[in-house]
């Protein structure tokens, strides 16, 4: 009885210390495999939108309405943290993950340009 006690009581403390490992504070557990819709707006374009996919091998996909050539995007996640890559530098996008549903952030490009985004899950 005392071996299955102690079983049950490891089992538990392994199970819930991976799945608390696995969450951050927005109870999100990983970007991999999302699509979102990302929005931001600059004095030069204005207001702009379009979609993202977190790929797991740390490529993003983006359906960029500037884009009209195959181009570098990646991505990292540690925690609640996020930076998006855009073309080798070009511009980067930090940000936090508020909940399940929402991403917020700051980005820069090369020029010097600053915005702030949102990002929304879509799936």
């Amino acid at each position: 009885m005392k071996f299955k006690s102690a079983a049950v009581i490891t089992f538990a403390c392994l199970f819930f210390a991976c799945s608390s490992s696995k969450h951050n504070s927005s109870g999100l557990s990983d970007l991999a495999g999302t699509k979102w819709q990302l929005m931001y707006s600059t004095e030069k374009f204005g207001p702009r939108s379009y979609e993202i996919f977190f790929k797991k091998n740390g490529t993003l996909q983006a359906k960029h309405p500037d884009e009209t050539r195959k181009s570098s995007y990646i991505w990292k996640q540690e925690n609640d943290k996020v930076i998006m890559d855009f073309n080798h530098g070009y511009s980067i996008y930090t940000g936090k993950i508020i909940d399940a549903k929402t991403i917020t952030g700051e980005a820069t490009n090369k020029l010097g340009v600053k915005w702030t985004w949102k990002a929304v899950r879509r799936d």
